[in-house]
Parts: C-alpha cells; sequence; structure tokens
C-alpha cells in the first residue's frame, strides 16, 4: 500500500477521521479520540487501570497466598 495523501480526513468502515485526532487500536477494536478530549481519556484509563489494581489485590488477599 502506498500512501497518496497525508493530513486529509478519511472514512473508515463509516467513521470519519480528522487530522489532529487520535485513534487507539488494539485487538478488540479501535477507538477516535478527538484532540479536546484526549486529557480526559488519559485520566480516565490512569483511574479504570488504578481500580483495576486495588480489585487484584484484594481479591489476592482474599483468595490467601498461591499454592
Amino acid at each position: 500500500m502506498t500512501p497518496f495523501q497525508a493530513n486529509v480526513p478519511v472514512v473508515l468502515t463509516g467513521v470519519g477521521v480528522i487530522p489532529g485526532q487520535y485513534v487507539f487500536a488494539g485487538s478488540s477494536g479501535a477507538v477516535v479520540i478527538p484532540p479536546g478530549d484526549l486529557d480526559h481519556m488519559l485520566a480516565e484509563v490512569r483511574s479504570i487501570e488504578a481500580d483495576d489494581a486495588r480489585y487484584r489485590a484484594e481479591i489476592a488477599r482474599e483468595n490467601g497466598p498461591p499454592p
């Protein structure tokens, strides 16, 4: 595949992406993040990761040490 344009809006499977937006993609899918929402999104991700770490620690305490 050879790109022939850069910094232009595109549509990928029905989702518009414009220059300046962030795209996060993984094995489960992708999300387009407008630049004005990036800081909020990153703060939310960090909060979710902290919650997950607390839940894992709590589960480990309840189940005791591994055999």
